[in-house]
């Protein structure tokens, strides 16, 4: 008989191959003890149809737009070929999802529905920032004392939840899709892309359009680049450097801003 860590990869290995629509390597039946009369088959397929229907529940509630624009069974499917095509590295359920994106890019669904990718990436974002830790945002006060040196070296860090994502498609207008009834649904697709900013106040899950300069100049403090460089980097394209403190000033108000620390030498 084979140990209780085998027997437990064995059961585990049974409901993935399950779960994928593949053909399990061992008969994990053998291995229940049930009393006579009972079928152990019947005992596994609980756990065998409880697991994937446990994920495409979690998958539902992190891709609504999604589950809403698809439908029940068309979801449903694309869950199953989602569930054969990658590798779960989580036992979180509120990992599961985290692949989904990248795999509607190259789902047969693409063909028909472009934007899934797109929108599946903005709804995976609203989900990690009802997830993400909230810091202290920054104190406007502690900011009055930087001269025009502090400011040229300044580097910000932004809260956890804010993401900005970009789309050729309108995907904050699909998004809002998930509130109406499927055959309501009516989104003008050609020539509308959209950048959205995410970002969580308090308890709330924010998502409003952002321009170009401001997808970018998030793009460029986000990743570390002081604020001197990045004005003359807007600058450049077009962004004047008023108009980047005042995108400043915004982001402080909204609570996007965690910290300001100077690499000014002392």
């Amino acid at each position: 008989m084979p140990n209780l860590r085998e027997t437990q990869l064995q059961i585990a290995r049974d409901i993935l191959a399950f779960a994928r629509q593949q053909a399990p390597r061992a008969a994990a039946t053998a291995l229940l003890r049930v009393p006579p009369g009972v079928d152990p088959g019947g005992r596994l397929d609980v756990y065998r149809h409880g697991y994937p229907s446990r994920i495409l529940e979690a998958l539902r509630d992190a891709y609504p737009a999604l589950d809403t624009i698809l439908g029940e069974g068309s979801f449903h499917n694309l869950v199953r070929r989602y569930l054969a095509a990658i590798e779960l590295r989580s036992y979180n359920l509120n990992d599961v999802g985290a692949q989904l994106p990248a795999h509607c890019r190259r789902d047969p669904l693409r063909d028909g529905l472009p934007f899934l990718g797109d929108l599946a990436e903005l709804e995976w974002a609203v989900l990690s920032a009802y997830q993400s830790r909230e810091k202290p945002p920054v104190d406007p006060q502690k900011l009055a004392g930087f001269d025009m040196a502090d400011w040229e070296t300044a580097v910000l860090e932004l809260q956890p939840a804010v993401a900005v994502v970009s789309s050729q498609w309108p995907i904050l207008d699909l998004l809002e899709t998930k509130d109406i009834e499927r055959d309501q649904i009516d989104v003008a697709l050609e020539d509308r892309p959209q950048s959205v900013l995410v970002y969580r106040r308090r308890l709330e899950v924010e998502q409003r359009l952002v321009d170009a300069a401001e997808q970018r100049a998030l793009q460029l403090l986000g990743s570390g680049t002081p604020l001197g460089e990045a004005i003359a980097e807007l600058a450049a394209d077009g962004c004047s450097p008023q108009a980047t403190m005042e995108m400043f000033g915004n982001w402080v108000g909204a609570g996007l801003i965690t910290s300001v620390r100077t690499n000014r030498p002392t």
